[in-house]
């Protein structure tokens, strides 16, 4: 409830992207907490909420929502493909968190106590900013119909906070090593790093850039049912961009103390000339989509990643294979040498 009363008084303000640098360090459980940030945004599809991860080397709470951006700290230039701090997943019930990175080591702050004074911070803390600064642009870009031309239209929608998650995720960076005693990434994605580390601009299109930008941004309310299923065609154009797909969908709260939170499983299915690619399955060495493998029943975002994708039509399929509550909207990024 207090939770809920602190968002919806900057709501009132007009206020859709949260940035949070606080949390619990002393459980993982899927909580009342976690059920509030859950329960705020699948009320609200216009927001985005992002909430820095704790600085120690586990995964805690809140981040561990299914809805929340869980926001980790690298450090800053030219080292930020390396961790700084943040703690890695999964959560208890084996969902892959944290998602995003950004910088946030030894990062100018404002000062406390000090009308003018900055100081030099070290922590998640200092990356959820970033991320949420990051995320208004992107949100501007919408709005501004910057999408699909890239240049500005006047004729913007207004993205869901879904919409704004896929469209960050779907930029993630490798990220190759660690200081500070935390674990150095093996493979890509990872439960320690997730999706890696934010680049908007490889998501979002602008005249002369080679890779394009697909989206797809469907609300709850006409969103899909159990067996229900939506495809999106895409002709590639050429094999020198990558392919990269990202679904993802903000799910209904769980009940405080789950077990296990999910609850509308959607599936992202990619169907192209060199195969059959599932949500979530890869080759964590290169960091890029297998065929074949067995659905993600637990996340509620689902990646494809294909390296020099063959030239010519592709499908891309979202399934309602079991959606327990409601009828589930979703968004969809799609990035690459497309039409």
């Amino acid at each position: 409830t207090d939770f809920n009363s602190g968002i919806n008084f900057v709501r009132a303000a007009g206020a859709r992207i949260h940035t949070n640098s606080w949390g619990n360090d002393g459980t993982t459980t899927y909580d009342s907490l976690c059920r509030a940030v859950d329960e705020q945004s699948y009320n609200n599809e216009d927001d985005m909420i992002c909430f820095a991860v704790t600085n120690q080397s586990l995964l805690k709470n809140p981040e561990n929502a299914k809805n929340v951006l869980a926001v980790g700290n690298t450090q800053d230039t030219p080292t930020q493909t390396t961790i700084c701090t943040g703690g890695a997943g999964p959560t208890s019930d084996g969902r892959q968190k944290p998602e995003i990175w950004a910088p946030g080591c030894s990062t100018q702050s404002s000062q406390s106590g000090s009308a003018c004074g900055t100081v030099a911070l070290t922590g998640t803390s200092m990356a959820s900013p970033a991320i949420a600064g990051t995320a208004m642009l992107v949100r501007q870009y919408y709005t501004e119909g910057f999408y699909p031309l890239g240049i500005p239209s006047g004729t913007g929608f207004t993205p869901s906070g879904a919409l704004i998650r896929a469209t960050l995720m779907n930029t993630g960076q490798d990220l190759t090593a660690a200081a500070g005693g935390f674990q150095t990434p093996t493979g890509y994605p990872s439960t320690q790093e997730g999706w890696g580390r934010v680049r908007a601009d490889d998501a979002l299109f602008f005249p002369g850039d080679a890779r394009k930008l697909l989206v797809s941004d469907v609300r709850n309310n006409v969103g899909l049912s159990t067996a229900g299923e939506e495809s999106i065609n895409v002709n590639v154009l050429g094999s020198d961009q990558p392919l990269r797909i990202t679904l993802t969908w903000t799910e209904p709260p769980a009940t405080a103390g789950a077990g296990q939170a999910a609850i509308n499983d959607l599936d992202l299915i990619v169907e192209g000339p060199s195969g059959v690619y599932r949500g979530n399955v890869f080759n964590t060495a290169t960091g890029f989509s297998q065929a074949g493998g067995t659905r993600d029943a637990k996340n509620n975002t689902e990646q494809v990643h294909i390296s020099g994708p063959s030239v010519g039509p592709w499908t891309v399929r979202i399934v309602g294979t079991n959606v327990a509550q409601g009828t589930q909207g979703y968004a969809l990024v799609v990035t690459g040498d497309i039409v």
